[in-house]
């Protein structure tokens, strides 16, 4: 009766049963040993233990029971004794299957891998179908990242059994880490093709999806996967892995939050959701995410310099460089926290510091192509072009695909005056999500000048911020000119302005519906059309125009101002990555407020332009700019003033295209647009560029502005000629 309870799986049953046998016949090994392993069956690994001690002491020749006593010791933990008992039954029973595949597995847990390896080819020797030893001997494989081993061995466990689910999903998984992913997802979609409802098949899909960047599709199969109940906080992680790289941030954040409810230590989404949590400028949650990650592994380099990047973001420049300097510490083998403290010092304008971090990194590992992209960067700012270009082109060596590489030699090269070569690597940015968040595809082919587009319809339409918008609109009128019928499509803010250039155009809102056409051309590949030098900049200013109606009215407003009216611009968008080195706190502009016969005037948008109503900053500004909803009614003031000093923002340019005087307070790292060394613009005529001469100190900058400030409003300098 109690063997019947056994061989069903009525454990309780059987142990009581075969407690009452025992206690009637004390030296019966076979009711011992079987007692034993319902005891090991109900997890009692100690009760266990004792019986089958008991059993070998009646029987020391009892292979089997030796086995066993292996599998329990091996349960507890007790992996050396597991193996000693393991290896007796082997000796007394050389061909005890059941024994030699656990010596394998308990070596394999030992991380003995070639001695587990030999005890599973003996296995197979001894039975050719063993596949249990196979297929154990290929996972052990494929954890030590012997992919090519590994799938030998899968291999021939499915020439012993073809059609086993869970060896092709071990061998789709060796691929998918090998890089052979078109092999592997064919495998996953073999089974699934059989049998749709296998977890871990479909699971693995996703995975392979997920690397080939179908990251939708993957996104159904992990979702599916749990569903079906299969490592549901893993596929939660996944499934947020998918929605970050489809910029599904919110949704991101959620899954994120979905694997950590069901997996408390689950270290890897609370980095991930830290990650996507910067994306969404939230670095304060970041930092508390990243902190989460630490506390379940606190040596984790990767997750010490994603804490730093968060104070980094969160603007505590000395704890997030303390932050640097501990991973660096911690692993002084990585690459990454030396090139990571790098960008941070560069960040600091610390750049001889920043090189110096950059060439560690690369002393660690030559061929780390962020570093040399980092270094580079580096030595442009500090205007060493060749030796910048030098490493751009290292880096591009390396992975000759890698498009920041390509963009930001590009930039060099314009900042340099190279526009010949500069204009055409340029075009790499649409393939970084660095510069183009979101890249757009059409089925129509791009226009790079090369074809006549003489009664073509030609799209036109705005890839990057405001200020380019308006910089690269000058060339429209220059389409029209050569026969093309253009749309142009632009930011909702910029369509009112931008309607009144010359020449004939479909003016469209980014987001609307777009007619048909026949090319297109984003904004910033017309310069490249155009094959536009330094010589040959379309400058005829202004090209763009303000309603004059609303300049007409601005003016009657402003002429009660005394002197010189002068409209003030101090920060841009604190989201874009170098506005720590372009904004200037107001409180700092105050010298200006000091010039007499000056009427400062806020052009200032956003959550900045409160401080224009803060007596603590010691200016006094008019503030009209809640009447300002658009670039146009924006532009329409700019008109009516005299002046305008504006940070690199979008102002600037919209001065500038409207041939209006414009003083810029250029950071030291200055935008690739600017040029070296000059304080004029072939861009915009009537710009005039005041550059730190010191990184991240703009006291010299402001006190030069505040000179020649006086000497306009005194009369000492001339007045600009209109630009037409």
């Amino acid at each position: 009766m109690a063997i019947a309870h056994h061989s069903a799986g009525r454990w309780q049953q059987a142990d009581e049963l075969y407690g009452r046998v025992a206690g009637i016949d004390r030296r019966n090994h076979e009711v011992l040993h079987r007692w034993a392993l319902v005891k090991e069956a109900l997890g009692q690994h100690r009760a266990a233990l004792q019986l089958l001690d008991k059993t070998i002491h009646l029987k020391p020749t009892a292979a089997l029971a030796h086995c066993h006593r292996g599998f329990v010791l091996q349960d507890l933990g007790r992996r050396r004794e597991a193996v000693a008992s393991l290896e007796r039954a082997v000796r007394l029973q050389p061909s005890l299957l059941d024994a030699i595949i656990g010596l394998g597995t308990v070596h394999a847990e030992l991380d003995e891998v070639e001695a587990a390896c030999a005890w599973f080819d003996r296995a197979v020797q001894i039975d050719p179908r063993a596949v249990d030893a196979l297929l154990n001997k290929g996972l052990l494989l494929e954890t030590h990242g012997r992919l090519d081993d590994a799938i030998t061995a899968f291999d021939m466990a499915l020439r012993v059994a073809p059609g086993d689910a869970t060896i092709l999903q071990r061998k789709a998984s060796c691929l998918r880490q090998r890089g052979a992913l078109s092999e592997a997802l064919g495998i996953c979609d073999r089974v699934l093709g059989a049998r749709s409802d296998l977890a871990p098949v479909v699971f693995e899909r996703g995975l392979i999806l997920a690397e080939s960047g179908e990251h939708e599709r993957a996104l159904t199969d992990f979702q599916r996967a749990a569903d079906l109940h299969h490592v549901v906080p893993v596929c939660h992680y996944n499934s947020a892995n998918c929605l970050a790289a489809l910029d599904r941030l919110r949704e991101a954040q959620a899954a994120y939050r979905q694997a950590i409810a069901l997996q408390a230590d689950y270290a890897e989404a609370f980095q991930n959701l830290g990650r996507v949590l910067l994306r969404l400028h939230q670095p304060d949650d970041a930092l508390a995410a990243f902190d989460s990650a630490i506390s379940i592994r606190p040596n984790n380099i990767v997750f010490l310099i994603d804490r730093a990047d968060a104070l980094l973001q969160l603007g505590r420049m000395e704890e997030a460089l303390a932050g640097y300097d501990h991973a660096a510490t911690t692993d002084q083998a990585s690459a990454d926290a030396f090139d990571r403290w790098g960008n941070a010092l560069h960040a600091a304008g610390r750049y001889d510091e920043a090189l110096a971090r950059f060439d560690k990194a690369l002393a660690i590992d030559p061929g780390h192509i962020h570093a040399l992209v980092n270094l580079a960067g580096t030595l442009r700012v500090m205007g060493r072009y060749d030796e910048a270009l030098a490493r751009f082109a290292d880096a591009i060596a390396i992975k000759p695909n890698f498009a920041d590489a390509h963009a930001d030699a590009a930039m060099c090269r314009l900042e340099a005056g190279d526009f010949a070569t500069g204009w055409k690597m340029l075009e790499w940015r649409k393939e970084t999500r660095r510069i183009v968040p979101r890249p757009r595809t059409f089925s129509q082919p791009q226009w790079l000048g090369d074809e006549d587009i003489d009664g073509k319809t030609l799209l036109i339409w705005a890839d990057h911020g405001l200020g380019d918008t308006i910089q690269f609109a000058r060339y429209v009128p220059y389409l029209a000119a050569r026969g093309a019928r253009v749309i142009l499509e632009v930011q909702p803010s910029l369509t009112g302005l931008l309607a009144r250039m010359t020449g004939a155009f479909e003016m469209i809102a980014a987001g609307g519906a777009l007619p048909d056409f026949d090319l297109h051309c984003p904004m910033m590949s017309l310069p490249l059309a155009f094959k536009t030098t330094l010589d040959t900049i379309p400058a005829d200013i202004p090209y763009l125009r303000a309603d004059g109606a609303r300049v007409a009215a601005w003016h009657e407003r402003l002429v009660s101002l005394p002197g010189l009216k002068v409209g003030l611009v101090w920060a841009g968008n604190p989201q874009f990555s170098v506005d720590r080195h372009r904004s200037i706190p107001l409180g700092q502009l105050a010298p200006l407020g000091a010039v007499r016969g000056v009427s400062l005037v806020s052009l200032q948008i956003g959550t900045a332009g409160r401080d224009a109503r803060d007596p603590a900053t010691g200016l006094t500004l008019c503030d009209w700019t809640a009447e300002l909803h658009d670039f146009d009614d924006t532009a329409a003031l700019v008109a009516a003033l005299d002046l305008v000093i504006s940070v690199d923002t979008a102002a600037v340019h919209l001065a500038g295209a409207l041939g209006k005087t414009v003083w810029m307070p250029n950071r030291y790292d200055t935008c690739w647009r600017w040029l070296r060394d000059r304080d004029d613009s072939p861009w915009y005529p009537t710009l005039r560029l005041f550059r730190q001469t010191r990184p991240g100190d703009s006291s010299d900058v402001i006190a030069r502005i505040r000179d020649a400030l006086e000497d306009r409003a005194s009369g000492r300098a001339p007045t600009p000629a209109c630009v037409r």
